[in-house]
């Protein structure tokens, strides 16, 4: 049998304003197997979310803007730091754009680290960080780079997962 569950939250965002927020999940309320609730799902989830990590990276490092594109919703949207909010195609498009960065540049690391995720049935909402180093072709020089990252992940059609929201700041 299947259960609702409804969260409410309270939020403060300013001084004497206070918002509700729900978050809401189905879970198993009992399991023949002996498996904790939603477990099952969750494992599910976890693991088409690691693949989508595991092939973010792998596009990262070889720098195939084509295939990052691919990782994203078609009406995705990412807030990039200090710049305009880029939405689906225009995001896309601004991928392609750094096909020609990419030529010049040589990834020598990349890593994205969760801290923490939450799957809310074909949602998930994700926060950590990305670090990594590159080396201009060029000049040969060396840049590193750190970012907080919070991505909402949506899960597609096809099953696998995609960043759906994106927003990412440099780390202190």
């Amino acid at each position: 049998m299947r259960t609702l569950l409804l969260a409410f939250l309270l939020v403060t965002t300013l001084p004497g304003e206070r918002r509700f927020v729900v978050a809401s999940a189905a879970t198993d309320r009992a399991r023949a197997d002996g498996q904790p609730p939603g477990r099952i799902g969750m494992d599910e989830a976890m693991r088409g979310i690691e693949a989508l990590r595991r092939r973010d990276e792998a596009a990262s490092k070889a720098y195939d803007v084509k295939a990052l594109a691919e990782l994203w919703t078609a009406d995705a949207v990412a807030l990039p730091p200090g710049g305009p909010v880029k939405r689906g195609p225009e995001l896309r498009r601004g991928l392609e754009k750094m096909a020609e960065v990419a030529r010049n540049t040589e990834v020598l690391d990349y890593r994205e680290v969760f801290e923490e995720t939450l799957v809310f049935g074909d949602t998930a909402v994700e926060w950590g960080h990305i670090e990594g180093s590159e080396r201009d072709r060029s000049t040969g020089k060396v840049t590193t780079s750190r970012f907080h990252l919070m991505r909402i992940l949506k899960k597609v059609e096809d099953g696998s997962w995609r960043v759906h929201r994106s927003i990412f700041a440099p780390a202190g």
